[in-house]
């Protein structure tokens, strides 16, 4: 019986799969005219046809269309009055969120980078402690060891004056190794370091360890959401932030799936590397000039009093 019930199953999961496996995309290829006539009868108004056109041919309908649901009904038809300014309004708010939110980030991946390749050299006293065999990498061993590898043959001259003034050398030692890194690259090798070694890393920053090790994750998606031009303004992160306990309560009205809990994060951080930034009057500038609701980006009312106290 326990058999013949197995067999069905099987049976009913494979003709599943073919019927994925050969269905086809109906979704229409749409060229320029048709997808201006297409956003004509979903109501979008526009005063100039050729404007409009222009910014299809070269930001692509599909990426624009991150925008369009901010003025939609039902993510088809536009609410009434909306003109094309609008979106593209949105479209260059966000842009340029991004920009800002890359500069600051920058300032973090570098300290974060200066952390392992000094601080903890430091503690672990070896040049070359981040080498697979010296820790307990587990499942992506064999991943940073082909990150090792792509960076030894690296064409940056950095690298080639190393190998070429010290040619016994077989490894890069870790300051140079990590400059060569992306973001998320130190996270991931941050993620997989033993207790000791994490706790290294919060300690600079004065952070709670899992929390630290985390947020630094979190910032780097954001990161490589923000280089790779995805949108960020109003975007749910499939991730969940848990903030340092010394502010739970306080943001505890919050959304943790929001953009404003990663900002949180970002003024933790910054309030230890750039006391003195003001990213923030350069945030509320933007969200000022493009005149944007904050509570559609998850922000609350008094958003910037809220961020300017924190330290850690």
């Amino acid at each position: 019986m326990l058999l013949s019930i197995l067999y069905i199953i099987f049976n009913l999961k494979s003709t599943v799969f073919l019927i994925i496996k050969n269905a086809k995309i109906r979704k229409k290829f749409l060229n320029i005219s048709e997808q201006v006539e297409l956003l004509k009868r979903r109501g979008l108004f526009f005063e100039d046809e050729n404007r409009l056109r222009f910014y299809l041919k070269h930001i692509n309908y599909y990426h624009l269309s991150a925008y369009f649901k901010t003025f939609q009904n039902n993510y088809e038809n536009f609410k009434s009055d909306t003109s094309f300014e609008d979106i593209l309004d949105l479209y260059n708010f966000d842009k340029k969120l991004r920009l800002l939110l890359l500069d600051i980030l920058e300032r973090i991946e570098i300290s974060f980078k200066s952390v392992l390749s000094h601080d903890i050299t430091k503690y672990r006293d070896d040049l070359y402690w981040y080498l697979p065999e010296k820790n307990n990498y587990g499942e992506i061993f064999e991943k940073i060891e082909k990150i090792i590898e792509s960076l030894k043959n690296s064409k940056e001259i950095y690298i080639k004056h190393f190998f070429e003034k010290y040619r016994e050398e077989k490894n890069i030692p870790a300051w140079i190794f990590f400059e060569g890194l992306t973001f998320g690259e130190c996270s991931l090798i941050a993620r997989n370091l033993d207790d000791s070694n994490k706790k290294t890393i919060a300690s600079f920053y004065k952070l709670p360890k899992r929390t630290c090790i985390q947020m630094l994750h979190h910032l780097s998606i954001l990161r490589n959401l923000c280089a790779h031009h995805s949108w960020v303004w109003n975007r749910s992160f499939t991730f969940r932030t848990s903030l340092y306990r010394k502010y739970q309560e306080e943001f505890s009205d919050i959304g943790d799936d929001s953009l404003y809990m990663l900002l949180i994060s970002i003024q933790i951080f910054i309030k230890k590397i750039s006391p003195n930034s003001d990213w923030l009057d350069n945030l509320e500038k933007l969200i000022d000039d493009y005149n944007i609701e904050i509570h559609r980006m998850g922000f609350p009312k008094d958003w910037k009093q809220r961020l300017e106290p924190i330290s850690n």
